[in-house]
């Protein structure tokens, strides 16, 4: 009786582990969202800035009304130095891209980062807030790239 719960034990285990595998289908919906339209008309777009081998690891984030680009920005050098291998808009709140999460009249937005390595639970929400054309840095959050449905 004994080693029958133990192969049971070790049988649920294992389904569990390839049961957590895949990546969460609601989460898949959206993993290529690199467009987003805001309704004052503005479009915030997120597209690899070149071809070279290094490019790979940065993208580029710009902020446009029309064929207007109002602010841009490559993201993956500079001060912070964190690769952006992969990145894509996530919900700032469940079902929202879009939101004002501290209630002071400007809407936020959250780029979801993943950086490439094995460890998808150290990853990297980028809040923004949509203020005067530009996209101002205001938060980050670790999130889990595979599975967190929101960055709040």
């Amino acid at each position: 009786m004994q080693k029958r719960s133990w192969t049971f034990i070790a049988l649920l285990s294992i389904s569990f582990a390839f049961a957590a595998d895949d990546i969460d289908p609601v989460v898949k919906t959206f993993i290529r969202k690199n467009y987003l339209k805001i309704p004052d008309g503005k479009e915030v777009i997120i597209s690899q800035p070149g071809k070279k081998p290094d490019d790979i690891t940065m993208k580029r984030v710009f902020l446009r009304r029309k064929a207007t680009v109002l602010w841009d920005k490559t993201f993956g050098t500079g001060n912070d130095n964190l690769i952006w291998w992969d990145a894509h808009f996530m919900p700032v709140v469940s079902g929202k891209f879009i939101y004002d999460i501290d209630n002071d009249g400007i809407k936020e937005i959250a780029i979801a980062t993943w950086h490439g390595g094995n460890d998808i639970t150290s990853c990297t929400a980028y809040i923004f807030s949509i203020a005067n054309d530009a996209l101002v840095l205001k938060d980050k959050k670790r999130i889990n790239y595979e599975f967190s449905r929101s960055a709040y």
